[in-house]
């Protein structure tokens, strides 16, 4: 009886080593796997494809500033769109501001809003097309006779290109949200009240990228 549980522990502590050896090379492989496997051509061409989706963005609200001043320059001379004379409004009633100053924050939050829909767009479609792209090279490399290493450094490699495509967008959330405060305080909003809704802002985009992250994680559970 002694003999059986001295063998029972030598082959537990056994086992303990030789698990404790496979985490450390899985940890170090792992690591290796996903911090050198994307080159900086590659990380180059990703920063510069999201630098441009990012900028587009700005010029078409940079655009849009041009536009609402034009109208209400038109306005203020006296002229309306068409470029006919203004129409005086009946006494006592009450004469509206469209450029008050309330007009003018809520032109440029529905503006930055409006940008920071198509960005999350243009982010969505890139990880939809990184999907596509993984489910065909596992199958590939599935049908080539591909073992669990291939498999492994498949999946940190599209592991590396979705960290490197959050990081370029999380920069072009940071270029816009900077923007807007710029843009929040010249149009009058209190100091206090820009934070708070850059705050508000930065909170709600950290649950997209979250929800995301939790559904590319579901998809590659189901190739991978």
């Amino acid at each position: 009886m002694a003999k059986t549980n001295k063998r029972k522990t030598r082959i537990f502590i056994l086992s303990v080593c030789i698990l404790l050896v496979l985490i450390a090379a899985v940890a170090f492989f792992g690591h290796q796997l996903l911090f050198n496997n994307l080159d900086q051509d590659e990380k180059a061409a990703i920063d510069d494809e999201v630098g441009k989706i990012t900028q587009s963005i700005v010029e078409e609200i940079l655009n849009s500033d041009t536009d609402y001043f034009s109208e209400t320059a038109g306005t203020d001379s006296g002229e309306n769109a068409e470029g006919s004379p203004q129409t005086s409004q009946s006494e006592g009633e009450p004469n509206s501001q469209p450029d008050s100053k309330e007009d003018r924050i809520a032109s440029v939050i529905a503006k930055y809003e409006n940008g920071f829909e198509k960005l999350k767009r243009e982010a969505d479609a890139i990880l939809a097309r990184l999907v596509e792209e993984v489910k065909a090279d596992y199958k590939a490399l599935i049908a080539s006779g591909g073992g669990k290493t291939d498999l492994i450094r498949l999946g940190a490699s599209y592991t590396n290109k979705v960290n490197a495509y959050e990081s370029s967008f999380d920069s072009g959330v940071t270029l816009l949200l900077s923007k807007m405060g710029e843009d929040l305080r010249a149009a009058g909003m209190p100091e206090g009240e820009v934070k708070d809704y850059i705050r508000r802002v930065e909170a709600e985009y950290k649950e997209i990228k979250e929800k995301r992250q939790a559904q590319m994680l579901d998809k590659a559970k189901e190739y991978l």
